[in-house]
């Protein structure tokens, strides 16, 4: 420690020490703590500015750090790749003495415990693409209101009448406030909404966290055996099965959200049932629908049993029935003032945000949504049954069996009813090997950053993608795989695809696609995992013995398949890529010579070198031969 500084820390003990009086007010009182804590905040300091010098780093004048690209060949070989960055004279840039290099476990020499293993974690991508603009788009529904009789202290008026009134301390009291509204997230657990699990799950998860609701409750809309619905709190395996009535899930007027989450496709939005239920709710709360499907595809759904409309409301809170309609959208047959109002949004933020100015009493916003007539009471004769009405499975299977198309029109009827983001999310799939969910959700993290749920809802529902195994309600939706609808036949909707798409983006979704199985199969590499490609045996194996550790994403992976489509894609990028997909190819068909039959052995030896007679040897060899020829 240098003089001068121990010099001045004296002077500041005998400071202290003696209480002198540096204001030229009132002498210095301070406990025993107090002195303590400056004492020991002058000491971090002084060790700090020690032993944390500047940081200064010198490079020669002329030093250049040359970028070296991988060659294809050096991508997929299995000899040492060449460095990304070619090393030269350099300083190592930590603090002295303090952090070593070391320290940072992504950056520690030692040895992983599988040297043919490195660790490569690819993270699930999340579903909600935006999470902070949809919160963003909730908060004018963070409104705080008087309850109760309950008082505590304004802090501020307090200290403003205490200046007022020259130090007179007089509190100012003011009536206890709290969140505006209560929200119950109703879940419709049909089947065909298996396919949005994780989009629920993480819907669910921010708004608990949002700071927007006093209170979330979740609750799962089930049909059971007679096709009679009841609700369960929580939904999936933290569900209670419970059944309770949906009037349980009525709160206080004006400070109650009722959202229902579903994509109105299943039989209960068909037949009435759905709007039996809405209709107890909307009398009392505020009730929206969040529809999991974009709002070109709303008119296939059962949605098409009202009127599209705007719809406004100039009161905070106000219950579905006090909403007023704006405009008509879509005329139908229905008597506004009475039948059933209810607002209908996605998960785009856009929606959101109007929605939620429209629900705090923004007069001058108008909030799309439908108005229904009160379900029957009795189904009328000649009407869909809810068998007939239930979709037997994901729909695009429906539209595989349902519709006679080629793929040259299934392919035109998806591009001019799809959305430009949903048209280039299905090209970049038309170069991955294994669709999944999981799968898309890396491509969109990486490859579409700006797409969002509904473009994906627009792709599996576009008629062109079918899943290889039924959907039932108990299978995990990251382990469905999905192919193009004549993938095992002539494959032209991926080669139209295809075309549209970049070769550089092919690439990079195989590689994308390839990082994810690798981090399943028992962490391995990029390059391992390539390699594996080349050892068909092996890398069954490996996926075996990962299926064995609950890995869902490899449920329904065929090595097989993945190669052809591999090798499909890189054949198209050529060079290098090409000859990898040819050893590829080789691999997984090795060519094995046939055993020589008789005939061969005898066609041997008629080569046209050992004729003699042409004309007349080689007839007879046929003749000789006509039952093996000729049958």
């Amino acid at each position: 420690m240098s003089h001068q500084p121990a010099s001045s820390f004296d002077q500041l003990i005998a400071i202290l020490g003696k209480k002198v009086n540096l204001t030229g007010g009132e002498e210095l009182k301070l406990t025993g703590t107090e002195i303590a804590d400056i004492l020991w905040l002058i000491l971090q300091g002084q060790e700090s500015a020690e032993t944390t010098p500047a940081v200064v780093v010198s490079l020669p004048k002329n030093d250049t750090t040359d970028i070296i690209l991988p060659t294809p060949t050096q991508l997929f070989s299995d000899k040492n790749p060449t460095p990304l960055v070619q090393k030269s004279p350099s300083v190592d840039v930590y603090h002295s003495g303090k952090l070593p290099p070391s320290i940072n476990p992504s950056h520690s020499d030692k040895p992983s415990r599988d040297s043919n293993t490195l660790p490569i974690k690819t993270p699930d991508a999340k579903s909600l693409r935006d999470s902070t603009a949809i919160i963003r788009a909730l908060r004018p529904l963070v409104q705080r209101i008087a309850v109760g009789r309950r008082k505590i202290l304004d802090e501020q008026a307090t200290a403003e009448r205490i200046a007022e009134e020259q130090g007179i301390p007089i509190p100012v009291l003011k009536s206890a406030q709290e969140l505006a509204f209560n929200l119950a997230l109703v879940v419709d657990e049909s089947n065909s909404m298996i396919f949005w699990r994780q989009t629920i799950e993480e819907l669910q998860q921010l708004l608990k966290k949002s700071g927007v609701f006093r209170d979330v409750q979740i609750w799962g809309l089930v049909t059971d055996n007679q096709e009679e619905i009841y609700l369960q709190r929580g939904i999936g395996k933290k569900a209670h099965h419970r059944r309770c009535s949906p009037c349980e899930v009525l709160g206080s007027s004006g400070r109650h959200l009722i959202l229902v989450v579903s994509d109105c496709v299943s039989a209960i939005w068909h037949n009435g049932k759905a709007l039996s239920v809405l209709e107890i709710w909307v009398k009392q709360n505020a009730v929206a629908i969040v529809q999991m499907l974009p709002e070109s595809m709303w008119l296939r759904t059962g949605l098409t049993l009202g009127a599209k409309v705007q719809l406004g409301n100039s009161i905070l809170g106000a219950a579905n029935q006090r909403l007023f309609v704006k405009e008509v959208l879509l005329w139908n047959d229905i008597k506004f003032d009475r039948g059933i109002k209810v607002p209908v949004l996605t998960l785009e933020p856009d929606m959101i945000e109007t929605w939620s100015e429209m629900l705090v009493g923004k007069g001058t916003i108008g909030a799309g949504g439908f108005v229904f007539t009160s379900p029957p009471k009795a189904q009328k004769p000649g009407a869909r049954s809810v068998k007939d009405a239930e979709p037997k499975n994901f729909p695009s299977q429906e539209f595989e069996t349902k519709e006679n198309l080629t793929s040259e029109e299934r392919v035109y009827r998806f591009r001019m009813t799809a959305s430009p983001m949903a048209q280039n999310l299905a090209s970049l799939l038309s170069s991955a090997p294994v669709i999944t969910l999981p799968v898309v959700r890396i491509i969109q993290e990486t490859l579409l950053s700006m797409s969002q749920q509904i473009h994906v809802a627009e792709v599996f529902l576009g008629g062109i993608l079918k899943p290889l195994s039924p959907i039932t309600p108990k299978t995990h939706p990251d382990g469905v795989e999905y192919i193009f609808i004549d993938d095992d036949k002539d494959k032209k909707i991926r080669d139209f695809l295809l075309k549209n798409s970049l070769r550089t983006e092919s690439l990079q979704v195989i590689d994308a696609v390839s990082k994810y199985l690798a981090e399943n199969i028992g962490n391995k590499s990029l390059k391992d995992f390539y390699a594996l490609l080349k050892k068909p045996k092996e890398l069954d194996a490996a996926v075996e013995e990962a299926k064995k550790n609950k890995k869902e994403a490899l449920d329904s992976f065929d090595s097989k398949r993945f190669a052809e489509i591999t090798t499909k894609v890189l054949k198209r990028l050529g060079g290098a890529y090409a000859r990898f997909a040819k050893e590829i190819e080789q691999s997984q068909y090795p060519q094995v010579e046939p055993p020589k039959s008789s005939v061969t052995n005898e066609l041997i030896q008629y080569s046209p070198k050992k004729f003699n007679n042409y004309e007349n040897d080689f007839p007879e060899f046929l003749e000789n031969h006509s039952e093996t020829f000729y049958t």
